[in-house]
């Protein structure tokens, strides 16, 4: 926003969409983790104790009931940087970013961007 700061709905969106993602992946690393243990202990007990990812599986909480749980982002006020719109330095190379980054500048709330930054972006998308 060019203001060095983050509104408190984007902190919570930010957190949301982090849950989201460690949500998705812890179950295949704990049984990554748990797979590693059987083979190691296999070819001698207690081996994964020794040469281990020293991982302690019981650790890691959830998301959702028992552990990490989302931001109410609708409970948070809005703020004058909810509502301020994204300033990219004049020399930005949209080309650089790929068609999901672009894509994803799209979904910003209405507003967000500028005619003149819409009109790169629609640019970059074309190229």
């Amino acid at each position: 926003m060019g203001t060095g700061k983050l509104s408190p709905r984007m902190r919570a969106s930010i957190y949301n969409n982090a849950l989201r993602i460690y949500g998705t992946k812890l179950p295949g690393a704990l049984a990554t983790i748990e797979r590693y243990k059987t083979v190691s202990n296999a070819q001698k007990d207690g081996l994964f104790k020794l040469v281990g990812l020293n991982v302690d599986v019981e650790s890691y909480k959830p998301v959702g009931e028992g552990g990490y749980q989302p931001k109410d982002i609708d409970s948070l006020g809005e703020t004058p940087e909810d509502n301020s719109t994204y300033k990219f330095p004049p020399d930005f190379n949209f080309d650089a970013l790929d068609d999901n980054a672009l894509r994803g500048l799209l979904r910003l709330p209405s507003g967000a961007l500028d005619n003149m930054t819409l009109r790169k972006i629609d640019e970059a998308l074309s190229n």
